[in-house]
């Protein structure tokens, strides 16, 4: 399982599927090994199955909020907008925030869609802030998805600083899609996709 993150950190989709593949194979019934599955899926491009696998793992523990996430960067790939910002509402839900929250969302989404749920979402970031420590990736995403593209990557610089854990696999939203060419962008993934290359374990040490 670990072994396949840090292929995936490498860049290493494939054998980075094929390694949480036998780790699910080892522990079949995990809704966290399917997840990660679908997770290392995502990564690789292979939207269907990700969504598939995904799936799996909320039969088996409905309320993973991370999982939500993941399915929305999925149906955001299979071009399925509207189910994408039902899996991100149902991610908020998953992370049991106040009610007048969850009201504030449903009211923004049902009159905005997406840039609705950006706008809520940053203005929560903002909140949080205040009394907390806030991953600034998160931030950078709200950003993206609002279209303030150089708010954005300044809070991804920021990220990177940090080496924040939500790093590698936020970087994948669709809201940054618009930026993937921008130099500043390539430069932040570069400086986590380039990092050391992970060695075949040995026989027996996993």
């Amino acid at each position: 399982q670990w072994y396949a993150e840090r292929l995936a950190l490498a860049e290493r989709h494939d054998e980075a599927v094929a390694e949480i593949e036998r780790a699910w194979g080892l522990v079949p019934f995990s809704p966290i090994i399917r997840a990660e599955l679908g997770q290392r899926l995502n990564a690789a491009g292979r939207y269907a199955e990700a969504l598939e696998r995904l799936d799996d793992a909320l039969d088996l523990q409905p309320r993973l909020a991370w999982v939500q996430r993941e399915r929305a960067f999925a149906l955001a790939r299979l071009d399925r907008p509207g189910e994408a910002l039902e899996a991100r509402r149902a991610e908020m839900t998953a992370r049991d925030l106040e009610p007048a929250e969850l009201e504030a969302l449903l009211a923004a989404t049902e009159m905005s869609g997406r840039h609705g749920f950006w706008h809520w979402q940053l203005e929560r970031l903002e909140r949080l802030a205040g009394d907390r420590w806030v991953p600034p990736v998160l931030v950078a995403e709200a950003r993206a998805g609002k279209r303030d593209a150089e708010p954005a990557l300044d809070w991804l610089e920021r990220a990177v600083e940090t080496r924040g854990l939500y790093l590698p696999h936020l970087l994948r939203s669709p809201a940054f899609d618009f930026l993937r060419s921008h130099p500043r962008f390539v430069a932040v993934e570069r400086a986590f996709t380039q990092a050391v290359e992970p060695s075949r374990p040995r026989p027996g040490r996993r």
